[in-house]
């Protein structure tokens, strides 16, 4: 992976390793955009806007009033309530 210190510019890079299992989503060291994803019925989504996301079939379209809750009084979510990769995360 020291190959991506290299990498410059607003890049996104999704990687499945069938042999070991392992996925890796990258994003730009400064990109100013989080990724979103979702894992529903064995199949996983990855989207850099909730947009995409909602158009995934399988992802649904209900509102977490427990996930509303939280972020109004904590301004932000807790545990594994979401799936959101911020901007410049590996």
């Amino acid at each position: 992976m020291t190959t991506l210190t290299t990498l410059e510019g607003l890049f996104t890079c999704a990687v499945w390793d069938d042999r070991t299992g392992d996925f890796w989503a990258i994003a730009a060291r400064y990109g100013p955009y989080p990724h979103y994803y979702a894992q529903v019925g064995g199949k996983f989504a990855l989207a850099p806007e909730i947009k995409a996301m909602l158009a995934a079939p399988g992802i649904a379209r209900t509102l977490d009033l427990v996930a509303v809750a939280q972020y109004a009084h904590f301004q932000q979510l807790l545990g594994e309530r979401h799936g959101e990769f911020p901007p410049a995360s590996m």
